[in-house]
């Protein structure tokens, strides 16, 4: 009897120890995240990753899209382009945005996985506003 009882005290008190060890992260050390590096926008590359709708989204989502985002952004203005130079620019947009919270806007790109950083989950898209002449009244990424 007194030799089961020690079993349990070890067995119970090794079983803390590993709680504790993982709770703590004392076994693995977690490496640090490394962002995939951007790249400069390409619209052949950009048009070449044309994604109609989810069922064609890509397995791994970090995309050329998501490393070209910020370039396009920081160095492409869109304030005043004509929809037709847009859609020529970057390709033919997603068919329906409704899915994905998205009806407010004329149209929209998937662009891959948020660039949030190490637990990033949801999707980022690069939408557009027209006013009534087609003309781009509004232009960001949205996360959804």
């Amino acid at each position: 009897m007194s030799l089961m009882k020690e079993m349990s005290a070890l067995v119970c008190a090794v079983a803390c120890w590993l709680g504790v060890c993982l709770s703590c992260g004392c076994w693995a050390k977690e490496t640090p995240f490394q962002e995939p590096s951007t790249i400069p926008f390409d619209a052949e590359i950009w048009r070449a990753e044309s994604w109609k709708s989810e069922s064609t989204w890509p397995t791994n989502r970090y995309t050329q899209r998501r490393r070209m985002i910020g370039d396009l952004l920081e160095n492409h203005s869109f304030a005043g382009m004509h929809s037709n130079e847009v859609v020529e620019l970057l390709g033919e947009p997603l068919v329906d945005l409704r899915p994905y919270g998205l009806a407010k806007w004329d149209i929209g790109y998937y662009v891959g996985v948020e660039r949030m950083g190490k637990y990033s989950l949801d999707s980022e898209f690069l939408v557009f506003l027209f006013d009534s002449t087609g003309r781009v009244l509004s232009c960001r990424t949205v996360v959804h």
